[in-house]
């Protein structure tokens, strides 16, 4: 296996102004730093479309609520979905009820949250649209701007790369921790890589900010999972992942 990291294939100085006070509206949401720069991404043309569903309350049936968003936070987000100027659907704000059992009783678990799709342009929202609608995973990666290749792994149609076996300077570059999936092909794996890398230097240059929260995030995850791990890696390396 190469060791060799990927190199962007997009000049990164090609990406468009975007409106500082924009960006400062951005990083001061209530959301996921991956949110958040997925919505930068779309703004800055990197990325197809972006779908975000914001919890807002969780709580059990009987219980009280566990608060996650305020109001105002919902406001603020939906306010900057508008201020984008790209094309948008905010769908009506919905409370879902699920049966789950808990402690040995079935209960209600309710779940109040906001979606929100965004698009570079109407062409990819409609195909977003479609995408969940009939629930194609294939088509939904590719409109989300996941590589093709690794679409086709995560769909079944081509072998996984076990990721225990890439090696740990890859795994800490940015290219990978910036990468917009978890299944990457075993046969083009660096190729899908360098859409990492471009997603990268567009925060970074955009909104360092928000870029320095996505490693920290990403590098936590990283972290959990035992791939900088030997003694993990050592175990999980020889297993087949498909």
């Amino acid at each position: 296996m190469s060791e060799k990291l990927p190199s962007p294939e997009e000049n990164i100085d090609k990406i468009p102004e975007i409106d500082s006070e924009l960006i400062k509206h951005i990083e001061s949401l209530n959301l996921y730093p991956l949110e958040k720069g997925e919505i930068i991404l779309v703004k800055a043309g990197v990325k197809p479309s972006a779908w975000i569903t914001a919890d807002i309350r969780i709580w059990n049936e009987g219980e009280p609520q566990h608060i996650i968003r305020t109001e105002k936070d919902v406001e603020d987000f939906i306010s900057v979905i508008k201020e984008l100027n790209v094309p948008s659907e905010i769908l009506p704000r919905e409370i879902e009820v699920e049966k789950q059992k808990i402690r040995g009783q079935t209960i209600n678990v309710y779940r109040d949250h906001v979606e929100v799709r965004v698009a570079s342009n109407q062409e990819n929202l409609d195909t977003l649209h479609e995408a969940i609608k009939v629930k194609d995973h294939a088509l939904m990666g590719h409109i989300l701007g996941i590589p093709e290749t690794a679409v086709e792994a995560f769909v079944g149609k081509s072998k996984k790369l076990n990721p225990y076996k890439i090696p740990k300077e890859i795994i800490l570059s940015d290219a990978f921790i910036f990468s917009s999936t978890n299944v990457l092909s075993e046969d083009n794996w660096q190729n899908e890589l360098k859409e990492g890398e471009i997603r990268a230097k567009t925060l970074e240059k955009v909104s360092p900010k928000i870029f320095e929260e996505m490693k920290r995030e990403r590098l936590k995850s990283i972290e959990s999972h035992g791939l900088l791990s030997d003694k993990t890696r050592s175990r999980w390396s020889k297993k087949d992942l498909s």
